[in-house]
């Protein structure tokens, strides 16, 4: 079994009223990086959110505008608590791995790992879910008339940027190296109000579901001296083995 304990350092800044949300070329709250990505609209999930991060911790941003979900996560998260010494013979099996991907067949590509580890014996188990919490961010909702969504390839800031009928504003992440927090900006051009709590990860399909029932034991999550903490008991998990 294993005992998993995560926390964050996080900082908020609410702006309000500031002469930045006037509409001139340099601070559009639509205007493009000049190297990164923008959509129009949200992610649908996870795998498809923005993505930020300082080596240390991260932050994928979903970027839904009046209900937002952003998954933290942090590096020790990622560590294996129960460790194999011995490497996976891989080199066999690379040129089957090639012809596979110039084939386009990427997903049967990407499945041989785990089926070599399995017969290999090797099992480094992990934290299933790998991230820490949500952090969610409710806005009151409004008639949209704009929105967009970008990350900067530069800063790695990632920004979700909304107009409506009766005000304009733009949410920022990032996850700064020297200070080692994840900062959440949130300015318009009115005044705003926001709702701002954690959760934990919710599963969000049958095998995830599997996982809680079968590997968490029990799981405890809560302020505790100015830091949301998350402890979860698991239970050993060995892929094959019933």
């Amino acid at each position: 079994m294993k005992l998993r304990l995560s926390y964050f350092a996080l900082a908020f800044m609410l702006i309000s009223n500031v002469s930045c949300m006037k509409p001139d070329k340099n601070n559009d709250i639509f205007a493009h990086p000049e190297r990164g990505f923008i959509s129009s609209q949200p992610a649908e999930n996870w795998q498809h959110g923005l993505l930020t991060g300082n080596g240390i911790a991260g932050a994928i941003i979903r970027g839904n505008p009046y209900n937002e979900t952003i998954t933290l996560s942090h590096e020790s998260l990622y560590l294996p608590y129960e460790k194999n010494e011995e490497y996976v013979e891989m080199s066999s099996h690379m040129q089957e791995i090639r012809n596979l991907c110039l084939a386009g067949k990427f997903a049967e590509a990407a499945e041989m790992v785990p089926k070599i580890r399995e017969e290999q014996s090797n099992f480094d188990i992990r934290d299933p879910f790998i991230a820490a919490f949500n952090l969610q961010i409710q806005q009151p909702e409004d008639s949209m008339i704009r929105y967009q969504r970008s990350i900067d390839f530069m800063t790695a800031e990632a920004t979700v940027s909304v107009e409506s009928q009766q005000n304009s504003f733009q949410r920022s992440t990032f996850a700064s190296r020297s200070d080692n927090v994840i900062v959440v900006r949130l300015k318009g051009r009115n005044k705003l109000s926001a709702k701002f709590f954690f959760e934990g990860l919710i599963p969000e399909n049958d095998n995830e579901k599997r996982i809680v029932d079968e590997g968490i034991k029990s799981k405890q999550e809560g302020v505790k001296y100015g830091y949301f903490r998350r402890l979860s008991l698991f239970m050993r998990i060995v892929p094959g083995i019933r």
